[in-house]
């Protein structure tokens, strides 16, 4: 554990749901259930969350960053309104319009202001990606090859696509691999030969592909780095 906090609250009972309105796309979140129950729960809505899938919803007080954000902000940045109890015992429903200071600090240091129990989120429709996850084996050419073509202008500036260059060990364990996972979260019809055009200069570099360049469902890169 991370945290130096003397007392431990169990969430998971009571506050473990998540409904979507299908018209505005906000999203009411009970805090006591992992992103992958969220994800599950509000698809094909979804709020800029993290992207390792058992963590649990308090990462959306204090950051979260993952495959949405470049478009819509991380999940503290899409957060509406939030419930809290302080440690006097009172319920605080605070936004922008109401306790707006309270407001302000939950969204980054809730766990120091009291137990949140409900958050209102804004969520996209985002029902699939074009994703692709591929390595090689370690070396500072094909790292460079890597950082170079994640800082291309074309990637750089889109806000539908994310990369992440990441070190893993190889299926045996007896080597290491530096490795490329590219989200891109664009709808199919407008994008995708724009997305295989910008992946297709990774093919035949030497790659192990673990993951072909395809439209998935949004939980596959959701759950890719789970342990």
């Amino acid at each position: 554990l991370f945290s130096s906090a003397e007392v431990v609250v169990d969430m998971r009972q009571g506050f473990d749901y998540a409904t979507v309105d299908q018209k505005t796309g906000v999203a009411t979140i009970g805090m006591g259930q992992t992103l992958s129950g969220l994800d599950e729960r509000t698809a094909p809505w979804h709020t800029p969350v993290g992207v390792v899938s058992h963590t649990g919803c308090g990462l959306l007080l204090t950051g979260g960053v993952g495959y949405l954000c470049k478009a819509h902000g991380t999940s503290a940045d899409n957060i509406l309104e939030v419930t809290i109890v302080t440690s006097d015992g009172t319920v605080h429903v605070c936004n922008k319009e109401n306790e707006p200071d309270l407001f302000f600090a939950v969204r980054g240091a809730a766990p120091n202001l009291g137990i949140v129990t409900e958050v209102k989120a804004q969520c996209y429709k985002v029902p699939d990606a074009m994703c692709t996850l591929r390595a090689w084996p370690l070396s500072l050419e094909n790292l460079q090859r890597l950082f170079d073509w994640s800082d291309q202008d074309a990637v750089l500036n889109d806000p539908t696509i994310t990369c992440y260059v990441a070190l893993l060990p190889s299926p045996d364990k007896q080597a290491a691999l530096c490795a490329i996972h590219v989200v891109c979260v664009g709808e199919s019809t407008e994008n995708d030969e724009k997305y295989k055009e910008l992946i297709g200069q990774l093919d035949d570099t030497g790659d192990i592909v673990l993951l072909p360049t395809s439209r998935v469902p949004f939980s596959t890169p959701q759950t890719i780095f789970d342990a």
